[in-house]
């Protein structure tokens, strides 16, 4: 198959991370790089710790040429693009290169914002954004020693602490009256400034600058009050501006950043957007978390296996400025109809505010002490109910024990590159790794912001401790064994156990009848290991018993369509046997209550129907309404309802499954709750399902018509059916073995073709037991 042409405007990390998901999906494309700076991709934020003399530039590189040359990606450093021929779908850069492309990505991040005041030209007048700002900061520190940082926010006061280190007297200039006012309340931000001025930064407040003065060079800053400072370096850190001048010249729109749907998409299908340069719902983002889960979306969507779309960020900033831990996330300013729990120790330089809103953490500022910030950010994401909570409780003195001691494994210690603290423990314990350097590299946590060094450092130095006994939990199959369920299922395999006996036999079960739980799952797992050994019950298929003695049934009607001759067929049989009651399921089935047991013989051999199975294990299928009002092109769901019904009935499964399905997007609101969620769409039948603890529901992937469609969903139950944990729910076995993997196998038609083939026998051998 043709490979399309891909090029990526942008050698940033918002970029070169969507390119790296991209290769994780699909060999699909020809990629082609274009950075504007002479360097292979780098940290960014890290060029703070360089300035500080923490790091060397070497240690911030992210990929080496060898990683673009391993992954067949062409890349033009030094070079940047010009000019997008939108109708010819070609590129053109400032070196007179020509490029043509199938699908472009435009990733050219932001620039910092220069003050449009007299004198932002002069020699001395420096930004902070670059490596080359960073080389040339350092060398104007060893000539000149009065330096004037304006802008009071993060970049600001990270860029002073390094001058500082540098040897020079910093005075930090801020429009505002409270540094980092974006992140910080006001008694945050005062506590910040005392302790920075404490440390020897100044700071001149509510300060707005007038003109930059001097002879050639800079000397002197005057503000709009008339007074004045002296400085013979100033770095402009007061913001950044996005990078959309390409964009807005091809035509696309633009606001404050391109604008982009929630694919990461602009108007022009083949163009995406994504990082700060792009703008979302009308927020343009900063931060790694949102730029690198953009990245996931618009890889996911590109490669046609993607989720549903993006749907913004919750915002964190957990930082360390000059030796002081601060945490900031949400809406921490108070407000009508808000409540706020504050703790504040002055003698430790310790304040702590969550703020909740009808019992839901909306907001929280920490300062001196952020062991608590990943846990409270979590919250904020589920949407936690704290009602029954001791609010109090949730701001753990500095004087108690470790916070990572009480998090839970499956707790988030790196929000940027979604690591767990569970994650991290088996990697260190398992592949005994020695550094955090080595932590980082196996697991990607604090490769990023590396705001979550700090927590990270504890959690690595707590699992070095000897007293460190937490290893990753492996709950045993049930009580009657101390054996997880995987190794179970492994000896199963190994020593080809085919009865419930042989294994506890085998296995050495304390208890040789087993529990309840164990014998359902072993049934269970005998039934799709061995399929062609095991009696397949009937039962499931007959009509089931009542408390009142009598019994019910359900017809089966394939997707839930019924003929006029066979409706009244079953209002025959129901008058002739007296049937009391006809109903209908909440799964669009008609129901018959009331049978008599001396007559369930003769209805069934005159119903001429199959009856649908009723047991736990089942599949259900469930159609949204036709919405007449609708304007969009309705695609018809009764052929797929009709064959999905046909395909999955009376199929041994981990757990019941529920299977929703809509002839478009409006109507999928009927569809609550379903497990798999299939909607027909212009470009085919869209397939998602919802992953636990998750709001977006996850694209798995996109059939073209009703019969690859079936074909791929069969496969789909079929690797589910034999790769899930006994009533292991459908969306917790996608996020355990991740939709990328399922699609991988999806995708591979012999793979496919296999699961297909393996449902199609199991089903064969079911019904020829019921004829029996």
């Amino acid at each position: 198959m043709q490979r399309e042409k891909l090029v990526l405007i942008g050698n940033g990390m918002a970029g070169i991370r969507c390119i790296e998901e991209i290769l994780k999906r699909s060999d699909l494309f020809d990629i082609t790089v274009f950075g504007s700076e002479p360097y292979t991709n780098y940290n960014r934020i890290l060029l703070s710790t360089v300035l500080q003399g923490d790091t060397s530039i070497g240690d911030i590189m992210l990929h080496q040429r060898s990683w673009y040359e391993e992954n067949r990606i062409t890349l033009f450093t030094g070079e940047t693009v010009t000019k997008i021929n939108r109708n010819e779908k070609t590129i053109f850069t400032d070196q007179g290169r020509t490029v043509a492309y199938d699908k472009l990505i435009i990733a050219t991040g932001s620039s910092p914002f220069i003050l449009p005041i007299p004198g932002a030209d002069m020699e001395g007048v420096k930004s902070f954004r670059t490596i080359k700002d960073c080389e040339e900061i350092i060398r104007a520190s060893e000539q000149y020693k009065k330096a004037i940082v304006i802008g009071g926010g993060l970049l600001g006061l990270e860029a002073a602490r390094g001058l500082m280190n540098l040897g020079m007297k910093v005075n930090v200039v801020h429009l505002a009256d409270a540094l980092m006012n974006r992140q910080l309340d006001m008694v945050a931000a005062k506590m910040l400034k005392k302790e920075l001025e404490r440390q020897g930064m100044n700071f001149l407040l509510e300060k707005n600058t007038a003109e930059i003065v001097g002879n050639q060079r800079v000397e002197e800053i005057h503000f709009t009050d008339g007074s004045k400072v002296e400085a013979d370096l100033v770095v402009m850190a007061a913001g950044v501006k996005p990078n959309v001048e390409v964009a807005r010249e091809s035509g696309l729109t633009v606001n404050r950043g391109i604008v982009v749907n929630d694919y990461l998409q602009t108007e022009d299908c083949d163009i995406y957007a994504v990082g700060e340069c792009c703008e979302h719902n009308g927020i343009v983002y900063g931060l790694v978390k949102p730029l690198y889960e953009q990245g996931r979306v618009l890889a996911d969507h590109i490669c046609q296996q993607g989720e549903k779309g993006y749907q913004g960020t919750i915002l964190s900033t957990q930082l360390k400025i000059s030796g002081v831990d601060l945490f900031s996330v949400g809406d921490f300013e108070d407000a009508n109809g808000t409540q706020a729990v504050c703790v504040l120790d002055e003698t430790k330089s310790i304040y702590k505010k969550l703020v909740f809103k009808n019992d839901i953490l909306v907001g929280a500022v920490l300062f001196g002490s952020t062991k608590e910030g990943p846990g409270l950010l979590e919250m904020m994401i589920k949407k936690q109910d704290v009602s029954e909570i001791d609010k109090l409780s949730l701001l753990q003195s500095s004087g108690e024990s470790s916070a990572v001691c009480s998090m839970a494994q499956e707790e988030t210690i790196c929000h940027c590159n979604n690591v767990t603290k569970g994650a991290i423990i088996e990697a260190v314990t398992e592949k005994d790794l020695q550094t955090i350097e080595e932590v980082k590299g196996c697991t990607k946590a604090s490769s990023s912001c590396g705001g979550c060094k700090p927590l990270l450092t504890e959690l690595f130095s707590y699992i070095k401790n000897d007293d460190f006994e937490e290893f990753v939990v492996k709950q045993s199959m049930c009580q009657c064994t101390t054996l997880t369920e995987d190794e179970v299922i492994q000896q199963i395999q190994e020593h080809r156990l085919t009865s419930f006996e042989s294994i506890v036999q085998e296995l050495k079960w304390s208890n040789k009848k087993g529990c309840l739980k164990c014998q359902k799952a072993l049934q269970y797992y005998l039934k799709i290991m061995y399929p062609e050994l095991q009696q397949q019950k009937s039962e499931s298929g007959y009509p089931q018993l009542q408390k009142d003695g009598t019994y019910s049934l359900t017809p089966q009607f394939y997707g839930g369509v019924a003929n006029i001759e066979d409706l009244q067929h079953v209002l025959d049989i129901a008058k002739k046997y007296n049937v009391s009651n006809i109903s209908f399921s909440h799964e669009q089935r008609i129901e018959l209550h009331g049978i008599k047991r001396e007559n369930i013989r003769d209805i069934l051999t005159s119903l001429h129907l199959p009856i649908l199975a009723q047991d736990q294990t089942m599949v259900t299928i469930k159609r949204a309404s036709y919405r007449n009002e609708c304007e969009c092109e309705q695609k018809s769901i009764f052929p797929l309802s009709y064959k999905l019904d046909q395909a999955f009935e009376r199929l041994t499964m981990p757990n019941r499954l529920a299977i929703g399905l809509s002839s478009c997007v409006h109507e999928e609101h009927q569809l609550s709750g379903q497990d798999i969620l299939i909607i027909g769409e212009e470009r085919g039948f869209e397939t998602y399902t919802k992953i636990p603890n998750e709001s977006s529901s996850h694209l798995l992937f996109i059939a073209k018509d009703h019969e690859e469609s079936v074909e791929m969903m069969k496969a789909l139950i079929q690797y589910y059916r034999e790769t899930a944990s006994y009533l292991e729910e459908f969306g917790g076995w996608v996020q355990r073995l991740t939709d990328v993997h399922i699609r991988e196998v999806l995708f591979e038609q012999n793979f496919r073709d296999l699961l297909c083939e393996r449902l199609h026998q199991d089903q064969s051998r079911k019904a020829s037991s019921l004829q029996q």
